[in-house]
């Protein structure tokens, strides 16, 4: 891990759900791949909590990373909690503000004169994001810039962050969602949830409407039914009974067909395949809650 003091505040817009999502994903894969401190509202607060004590102090990090898409925008001029976290950064002049914004959106103009990322909030893990990952992560971490490094090193330097990047993104905190992921990252590998609804998924190609789908990395059986459309009906253990029989180690499947794992905490995952596309695939899952 990499060793580093100064905080971070990631701000983002409460009421906008890709913006939330968003900004879970990126704590998770700040916190869980290096060791920083951040500040986030859903894991830094509890029932009782000022928030605006919160976001004063968190407003005082040395580094903040601004999701920066519709509704933040929106909301930075009304009053809100954007827009005062947004006066907060105004007062510290120390910050190191990061704009991230969205792959197809322009840079908000209280951010004009600041250096931003562009970023595919809507599919934090799309490879596409490695590149402005690791210049966020370059930004975070300028310790590494000053040591004399010859030209050679700084390549083999950023070589290395970006294979770890690459191999760390294809994961997804959240009990449900959905999940795009490429075939050829990370050896198809997903990783779904966290603690004890934790599931690691593995993949790879098949044919042009088929994938295959592992049950290496999981603690119990394989379930996979060629029904299509029962995800939605599947909300307890009992309900596998009927739609789910494979307990093959590989299976192949296509677009619409359901899978469940049971993990060994006894969690369930049922997930859904919504599209396989060249050697990418999009699936949506939950956890059943006990």
């Amino acid at each position: 891990m990499i060793k580093e003091k100064n905080s971070i505040f990631i701000s983002y817009p409460w009421d906008s759900k890709d913006g939330e999502k968003f900004a879970l994903w990126l704590y998770t894969f700040l916190t869980e791949k290096y060791d920083v401190r951040v500040y986030f509202d859903k894991a830094s607060t509890y029932p009782g909590t000022n928030l605006n004590e919160f976001m004063t102090t968190a407003a005082k990090s040395k580094y903040v990373l601004c999701v920066c898409n519709d509704y933040y925008v929106d909301r930075m001029n009304v009053q809100s909690g954007v827009k005062f976290e947004v006066d907060e950064l105004k007062k510290n002049n120390d910050a190191n503000i990061i704009p991230l914004v969205e792959k197809d959106k322009m840079l908000p103009q209280p951010f004009e004169n600041l250096k931003y990322v562009k970023v595919d909030m809507s599919n934090p893990t799309n490879p596409k994001n490695i590149e402005p990952y690791y210049e966020i992560l370059n930004r975070i971490f300028p310790d590494k810039a000053n040591h004399i490094y010859t030209e050679y090193d700084h390549q083999v330097s950023r070589i290395r962050e970006i294979t770890k990047i690459k191999h760390s993104i294809p994961f997804n905190p959240n009990s449900e969602g959905e999940l795009s992921i490429n075939l050829k990252i990370n050896d198809g590998k997903a990783e779904i949830g966290k603690d004890k609804q934790k599931f690691i998924l593995q993949w790879s190609e098949c044919s042009l409407n088929t994938v295959y789908v592992y049950s290496d990395f999981v603690e119990s059986f394989l379930f996979i039914s060629k029904q299509k459309n029962i995800f939605d009906s599947t909300r307890m253990p009992i309900d596998l009974e009927e739609n789910y029989f494979s307990y093959k180690r590989v299976n192949d499947i296509g677009v619409g067909y359901c899978f469940a794992f049971i993990n060994s905490f006894n969690f369930i995952l049922v997930g859904q395949i919504l599209n396989i596309s060249g050697d990418s695939i999009k699936f949506k899952y939950k956890v059943l809650q006990k």
